[in-house]
């Protein structure tokens, strides 16, 4: 007989210090060694870093902090993480910190779900299985959402059980609010389980059938509304005031569910080519942002090495039914399956089927529900990523740890012979698929060694030592998961990229050890010259530009979103952008991939800049662009009103300040302008004056600021104030413009509001135009 989920249990009982013991394992799997994960996946730290930057960035998600286009995955689960960032600054640790919490708290709430149904300490079994399992250890220790999405459904679980048992809809409705939550996190991903709520409802509430579907339509508009709001709200914002939706084709969320997000994880897409997701298609990326040449190009996208290294493989393996216990995905979730899949089969035959279902068969609608559900999903798909299997996860070890009720609620030798059976199966299982990974499994002979012990202890008949031979019948079998999470924890090289189980070698691509450092040098030309521009520089995709986000903290434009094939912008954008002056040096390598018509646009426009490429094997190298020779078509497409809108905005702020910078009536000329910025600034600004008119001098009497002004317009005279009012000199009124613009920057990051030469609109009125 099933223990009795009512009866409550004694405080301070065995079972809650091995609760707590549970939780300090789950802790302590996920925050150890966590300084070789760095500051995680980059695509996702300097959207976190670009979301702090402004409102419109953090609603929109933006993926950098221009705005240019948006990160490919709904804003709630980033949004968690800005906020972390917000307190905790940008780092590896504050971003990660929200997935860490939600994996431990999982355990929790899966232990409380499983007692409910089962008992306290088939929950603690439940709860360990969790805490064990590689894929969650692995997606924990990221920044990766699916987390975040995992305790979601939990709580969605054990709403729908609450609405089921006490026949409410205020706690259907409460669960459906949190699966349109889950929509918010990764999209269709929430949705998995959601069948199964509906079955459990649907079959095991005791009301009416008409009743119940009622509870269930209003149910359905509730999802629908949380979920669909984010996204109604992004694609009726008019595209000149958001960044482009990432990785959609149509610049809309909605094709973003649809299509990358939704039938290319099914079915792939119709070029052959699969969907991208934060990977490496171009660039090598390690946990503290350095870099190492990438693999070749003949590899498919989304890949890690195969089992026991070797070079890229395919990261799931072909679909087919054994697809989830073969390499390279059976050491992510498949330890406990035969458990789990036998405790769903003993539950389902444990009492006679009738409705509303009895509390056994309720367990198997959610749970076992969820599970077939997740497996067919992940048998079939054409693309997804390892990492997406802690969707399987949780309902194994909620089914394990209903095994485990059902087998020591049996009386006699019934149990223990069936104890032993699954033991002995599971373990053979388990050794067989760490063989793919591994050729020395120095744990598996003790798993059989305590395999031997428990059937000596059960064959014993004494009613203690049969309990204890089948607790250490059930450890042998959490062996295994528990040492492959070890080995996962601890690996001095993890895939921050895609986050995975430990696979027989640390050598992970993406992974954080053996990277080149990062392009310093670079960084610091394009910082020097960039002082006086939006976009420090643009890059393909954000493979190339996400580490430089995060090391200065600048716009840099993604030209084709993620993984380079987003249509961001197209040449005649990058011909308003240079000619405006907010776009000036950009990355590009033909060999790399990317749109052959803004190749050709950039090798014509572009001058390369010398010793500023990156290190051979990149692809990529650095390009000064020209003004463009002739009219600019203006052609409105969504990055070029979106950033005439930013102009626009720009324009209207530094309207509002005081007037008085580069104001005739008091003669201020450059020299006021540097008087009034700090050394950072100030070297900016000259490096700015000798790029406009040729200046080679000595700068060491401009440089210091001890005296009460620096006399810098005798030394470039064209700059003086009075030659501005008089243009004498308007061959250089563009330039003088520009510099301006550099100023009003340098006061608006300075914070100088106060003082008599404060940032003014001069520049724009009767002096001279912009």
């Amino acid at each position: 007989m099933l223990p009795n989920p009512s009866t409550p249990p004694r405080r301070f009982a065995p079972h809650i210090i091995a609760l707590v013991g549970v939780l300090i394992l789950a802790l302590g799997l996920r925050v150890s060694n966590l300084e070789a994960v760095g500051d995680g996946n980059l695509y996702y730290t300097a959207g976190v870093a670009s979301m702090l930057q402004s409102w419109s960035n953090f609603f929109f998600v933006a993926a950098e902090p221009g705005g240019s286009v948006s990160i490919d995955k709904p804003p709630l689960g980033l949004w968690i993480q800005a906020l972390s960032a917000y307190v905790l600054g940008v780092n590896g640790v504050a971003v990660i910190l929200p997935q860490i919490i939600a994996g431990v708290m999982a355990v929790l709430l899966l232990y409380h779900l499983i007692a409910r149904q089962f008992g306290v300490w088939p929950g603690v079994v439940g709860a360990l299985a969790l805490a064990i399992t590689p894929v969650a250890v692995a997606t924990d220790r990221n920044n990766t959402m699916d987390s975040l999405l995992m305790l979601t459904l939990l709580l969605a679980a054990w709403a729908v059980i609450k609405a089921t048992e006490q026949a409410r809809l205020r706690w259907l409705l409460l669960g459906a609010f949190l699966v349109g939550l889950g929509f918010n996190i990764k999209m269709l991903q929430a949705f998995l389980p959601l069948p199964a709520f509906i079955a459990l409802y649907f079959l095991g509430a005791n009301l009416g059938w008409w009743r119940k579907i009622a509870h269930l339509a209003l149910a359905g508009l509730v999802v629908g509304g949380v979920a669909l709001a984010w996204p109604i709200a992004v694609d009726l914002t008019p595209a000149n005031m958001r960044p482009y939706v990432g990785s959609s084709t149509n610049n809309t969320v909605t094709e973003l569910i649809i299509g990358h997000n939704g039938l290319s994880r099914l079915f792939g897409r119709s070029t052959g080519t699969q969907p991208t997701d934060p990977v490496l298609p171009t660039t090598m990326h390690g946990a503290d942002g350095g870099m190492r040449p990438p693999p070749p190009l003949n590899g498919d996208v989304g890949t890690r090495p195969p089992p026991g290294g070797g070079g890229p493989g395919n990261e799931i393996g072909p679909p087919g039914l054994l697809r989830l216990v073969s390499a390279p995905l059976s050491n992510e979730v498949s330890w406990l399956f035969p458990v789990g899949l036998l405790g769903m089969g003993l539950l389902a035959w444990s009492a006679r089927f009738r409705l509303p279902l009895a509390p056994q068969h309720q367990a198997v609608v959610l749970w076992g529900g969820w599970l077939l559900i997740a497996l067919v999903f992940f048998s079939s798909a054409s693309f997804y990523h390892a990492y997406y299997l802690i969707m399987v996860a949780a309902p194994v070890a909620a089914l394990v740890g209903g095994a485990v009720a059902h087998i020591f609620a049996q009386s006699g030798q019934r149990g223990g012979i069936m104890l032993l059976l699954i033991t002995a199966s599971t373990l053979v299982a388990q050794d067989q698929i760490a063989s793919a990974y591994l050729s020395e499994r120095w744990w598996m002979p003790w798993a059989y060694a305590l395999l031997v012990l428990a059937a000596g202890l059960w064959m014993s008949r004494r009613p203690m030592l049969t309990r204890v031979g089948m607790v250490t019948a059930l450890a042998c079998i959490l062996l295994t998961p528990l040492v492959w999470s070890v080995y996962t924890s601890s690996d001095p090289n993890p895939d921050v990229r895609l986050p995975h189980a430990y696979d027989g070698t640390s050598q992970s691509l993406g992974g954080a050890a053996n990277q080149e450092p990062t392009e310093t040098a670079l960084i610091s030309f394009l910082t020097a010259n960039t002082q006086d521009v939006t976009y420090l520089v643009a890059v393909p995709s954000a493979n190339e530009g996400d580490r430089y986000v995060l090391a200065t903290g600048r716009p840099v434009l993604y030209m084709g979103g993620f993984s380079g094939s987003d249509p961001v912008v197209d040449s005649e954008d990058l011909a308003q952008m240079v000619a405006n002056g907010t776009l000036r040096y950009i990355l590009w390598g033909e060999q790399r991939g990317g749109s052959s018509e803004l190749g050709a646009w950039i090798t014509s426009h572009g001058t390369l800049v010398e010793g500023m490429g990156l290190r051979e094997g990149w692809g990529l190298q650095l390009y000064r662009l020209q003004n463009p020779v002739g009219r600019i078509t203006t052609r409105p497409t969504p990055m070029r009103l979106y950033l005439e809108h930013q102009a626009a905005i720009n324009r209207e702020h530094r309207a509002g300040d005081e007037t008085g910078l580069i104001g005739c009536e008091e003669e201020v000329g450059i020299g006021n302008i540097l008087r009034h910025t700090d050394a950072a600034e100030r070297g900016a600004l000259l490096h700015r004056l000798d790029h406009l008119v040729g200046y080679r001098g000595d700068h060491v009497g401009l440089d210091e600021t001890g005296g009460d002004r620096i006399d810098a317009d005798t030394t470039w005279p064209q700059f003086a104030c009075p030659g501005l009012r008089h243009a004498d000199h308007p061959g250089l009124r563009g330039d003088i413009v520009a510099l301006a613009e550099v100023a009003i920057e340098c006061h608006h990051r300075s914070g100088i509001q106060d003082d008599p030469i404060a940032v003014g609109d001069h520049i724009r009125g009767g002096v001279f135009t912009a």
